[in-house]
């Protein structure tokens, strides 16, 4: 096994760059999993656990880096056999999800991911509503976004749902993770030494396509219930394991609340492409597509071309980005006045000593 196929795809070698930026006995790892202060690191020799040292548990409090699953770290090696991690290795992107419901600004789930795998049922579990979500979670984060609809073998007639996806300009797999029906064309889609995260909710079939693309039960699974198709959590935590087929998935647990993070305003037009293009032919060339004259794509729905839910949730995740944005800027705020207190109560104690 090599660095690539553990998801290593920056266009600069990995040993090169840690020669050149770390001391010689720290040595990259990539962090598979997190149980409570037990990181599980995978190398291409072996996987171990480790520890964060002294030292980035202090630099991490103070707005630096804290390992997620996804990493890349510099770990080193103690003389009892342990190992601790030294640092975290810049990331190329992080996902990030919003967390309004609590009042939260926004929460890291993984880093280095370069394919979200949107995973719905054609069962029940359908709601285009909800996809729409995941694209912006994955497209606002720079991760390349992959619709797949699971249960092929419960709904074989796919073409209404191809009608209704065709406006998200995504790419779409159907596939049927029981049969094993579409799985390699999905596994084919994600390049070598690419990471992909599983996103989706629970009873969607997260656990036995992992188990399909993985070709061994990796994954513990569970039945839906018959009457609104939905499941019980059966995957616990986030964990990162490497495929056969070159390169690694970052298994999820269902996400009840698809919270949007922080971004900018206009960051919801690459989410609705089929909005932003109707958009160009308002009077307006800030119309918010409301209650404004000559409103192109208000004047689309009335016509029937544009789904009024679509646009009634474009509104929705316009808002909710901007509330989310809002609490990002506080909780910065926040984080800065600490910081400066701490600043000028060290100062204060400087000041108190006695003068030789």
């Amino acid at each position: 096994m090599s660095f690539s196929e553990l998801g290593w795809s920056q266009p600069f070698d990995l040993l090169e760059y840690f020669r050149a930026e770390y001391p010689p006995k720290w040595t990259p790892a990539r962090v598979c999993s997190i149980s409570h202060n037990s990181f599980h690191l995978i190398r291409p020799d072996g996987a171990f656990s480790a520890v964060v040292s002294g030292r980035l548990r202090f630099d991490a409090k103070d707005g630096g880096l804290w390992p997620v699953v996804g990493d890349w770290v510099a770990a080193l090696p103690r003389a009892d056999g342990s190992w601790t991690i030294q640092g975290v290795v810049p990331r190329a992107n992080a996902l990030y999800r919003g967390l309004m419901e609590r009042g939260e600004p926004s929460q890291m789930m993984a880093a280095n991911v370069d394919v979200a795998l949107i995973l719905s049922g054609l069962d029940n579990d359908l709601n285009l509503r909800r996809v729409e979500r995941y694209v912006h979670l994955a497209k606002t984060n720079k991760i390349r976004p992959v619709i797949v609809l699971n249960k092929l073998d419960l709904s074989p007639d796919t073409e209404a749902v191809k009608v209704a996806l065709a406006a998200f300009e995504c790419e779409v797999h159907f596939v049927s993770a029981l049969t094993g029906v579409g799985v390699d064309d999905l596994s084919a889609a994600i390049g070598h030494g690419q990471t992909a995260v599983l996103l989706g909710s629970s009873g969607v079939g997260k656990s036995t396509l992992f188990n399909r693309i993985l070709g061994r039960e990796a994954q513990r699974t569970s039945a839906v219930r018959d009457s609104d198709s939905k499941g019980r959590h059966t995957t616990t935590h986030r964990q990162l394991i490497p495929m056969p087929q070159g390169w690694v998935l970052i298994d999820m647990p269902g996400i009840r609340e698809v919270g949007l993070p922080s971004a900018p305003d206009e960051s919801t037009d690459a989410t609705f492409p089929d909005i932003q293009a109707l958009g160009g032919e308002c009077r307006f060339p800030d119309c918010r597509h409301e209650s404004e004259p000559d409103c192109s794509v208000q004047e689309a729905v009335k016509a029937g071309k544009l789904d009024a839910a679509r646009l009634a949730n474009f509104h929705k995740m316009r808002r909710e980005v901007a509330r989310q944005s809002s609490l990002g800027d506080k909780q910065a705020e926040v984080e800065l006045k600490a910081k400066w207190k701490v600043i000028h109560k060290a100062q204060k104690e400087i000041y108190k000593r006695p003068k030789h």
